[in-house]
């Protein structure tokens, strides 16, 4: 389904040999295996985190899809991500989901409100599978985007927009809005050229030069 790594946070599952034999066309994700200590280290801070999980956690700066509405978006970035799945018994915590920028649920009947673990990885990687496609054109890179919401919010600082308390959220959900929009490279740089403009003007206007002096005959 186009999933290429596998990394789980804890131990080593046992035994080990009796995966192999099941993971049919899927024996290079096992053998590639990483296993760590913390979601902190699993996480790859060139991709976007997305958690799946019943609860956001996150108050109205993440952003809460619900399945096909985040695959729909994700095709759309020129990014990879990382899926974060909980455990079986437990699923997703408040710390790992706020570790991630996005937030995934997938409906379910009343009846039967949670899934396999197994179940809920296939319906992810089912949902982008579907709308898989070559990309029609370059898309600004998600260094770059994080880039620009660090700069937003550093120059929202500067001209006193908003008190910075909370920065690290404000810089989330400037990130995620960029993410939703995917600019194309043409985009990317009329928004950069129109983001120059527009802090030259404020700048200019919150400092302007200073009148010459009138001179005497």
């Amino acid at each position: 389904m186009g999933l290429k790594e596998l990394c789980l946070v804890g131990n080593r599952p046992e035994p080990f040999s009796k995966a192999l034999t099941t993971a049919v066309h899927a024996e290079d994700i096992l053998q590639s295996l990483q296993v760590v200590d913390t979601l902190e280290q699993a996480l790859d801070p060139s991709r976007i985190p997305v958690a799946f999980a019943g609860k956001s956690y996150g108050g109205r700066s993440k952003r809460v899809f619900d399945l096909e509405e985040w695959a729909d978006f994700a095709v759309k970035i020129d990014s990879g991500m990382d899926l974060v799945f909980g455990s079986e018994r437990s699923g997703l915590g408040k710390i790992e989901v706020e570790l991630c920028d996005w937030v995934v649920n997938i409906p379910t009947h009343p009846d039967q409100p949670s899934l396999n673990l197994s179940h809920a990885v296939q319906l992810a990687a089912y949902a982008l599978f579907r709308r898989s496609r070559p990309s029609e054109e370059d898309r600004v890179p998600l260094s770059t985007l994080k880039t620009w919401a660090r700069s937003t919010l550093e120059f929202a600082k500067e001209i006193g927009l908003f008190p910075f308390r909370g920065a690290e959220r404000a810089e989330r959900l400037v990130r995620s809005l960029l993410y939703r929009m995917a600019p194309n490279v043409w985009e990317g740089e009329w928004l950069e050229k129109q983001a120059r403009d527009f802090r030259a003007l404020v700048r200019l206007a919150r400092n302007p030069p200073e009148p010459d002096s009138p001179h005497r005959s």
